[in-house]
């Protein structure tokens, strides 16, 4: 299969003079046409598992770029987010597409498109808690989802903030496990991305007695990643994205799932 993908790919250069980026195949592209997404299946409202499907935000988005933009097949592969630098650098997946939030690190392992959407590291609590802000959390147990930008903004902001120490930092798999560890009283705090939590907090009845605090871990943004080498592909889906906001294809996305228009775009 690798010797015939490199032959197909030797004599698309030689006849069309075109190099091809899609798809590795390393986890079920057929063809070089496809182009294979990973995402965290646990992260509503931007990808997540519903009544069998991969359903979301960024599942339409990239829909809306990838086959209507760019004519080519994209195929949605469940990965451990943790572990996605690792599937992306490999080329098990081609793209990461999930509420990837941008960030000094991220920007040197992976090649990163525009910023397509902001977002906010915020703390949600029970609402008879008594905890109001961030300087509540002394002796308290804060959980997040492992391998997430939230990580990353709590080991920014316990550094700029020293008198706050909870007892228990709780690395967790997703945001999903987090807020049932909120709610079976395992956890005080959970930090998460405010997008995700107003999205779970407003249409789950079962988290009606969660709230999100007035605090701003930290503010960020959400971008699509292609492997560090491949600029190329980057380059692409840049392009077809920012066709997408200005034919205001995203914005109507952005309506659907959020009830608005939130779509940040910068060149």
């Amino acid at each position: 299969m690798k010797i015939k993908r490199i032959l197909a790919a030797a004599l698309a250069a030689m006849t069309l003079g075109l190099t091809l980026t899609g798809c590795s195949g390393g986890s079920g592209g057929e063809t070089d046409n496809t182009l294979v997404v990973g995402l965290d299946v646990g992260f509503a409202p931007m990808g997540f598992e519903q009544d069998g499907e991969i359903v979301g935000f960024d599942i339409d988005l990239a829909r809306a770029v990838i086959e209507d933009k760019m004519g080519m097949t994209v195929q949605f592969q469940p990965i451990d987010w943790d572990s996605k630098e690792a599937e992306l650098s490999t080329g098990k997946i081609d793209l990461i597409w999930n509420g990837l939030s941008r960030s000094p690190q991220r920007e040197e392992e992976m090649a990163l498109t525009n910023s397509y959407l902001q977002n906010d590291q915020i703390l949600v609590v029970k609402s008879d808690s008594g905890i109001t802000s961030s300087a509540d959390l002394n002796g308290l147990v804060l959980a997040m989802q492992e391998g997430s930008t939230a990580e990353e903004a709590w080991n920014e902001f316990s550094e700029a903030n020293p008198d706050i120490n909870p007892s228990t930092v709780n690395l967790l798999s997703d945001n999903v496990v987090c807020l049932t560890e909120l709610e079976q009283d395992k956890a005080d705090v959970v930090l998460m991305d405010s997008v995700v939590a107003e999205y779970y907090l407003s249409t789950n009845d079962a988290y009606s007695n969660l709230v999100i605090l007035d605090d701003v871990i930290a503010s960020e943004e959400y971008a699509v990643a292609a492997a560090k080498d491949n600029t190329e592909l980057r380059d692409q889906i840049n392009e077809a994205l920012g066709e997408c906001v200005a034919d205001g294809t995203a914005a109507q996305i952005s309506e659907k799932w959020f009830g608005d228009d939130i779509i940040y775009w910068e060149e």
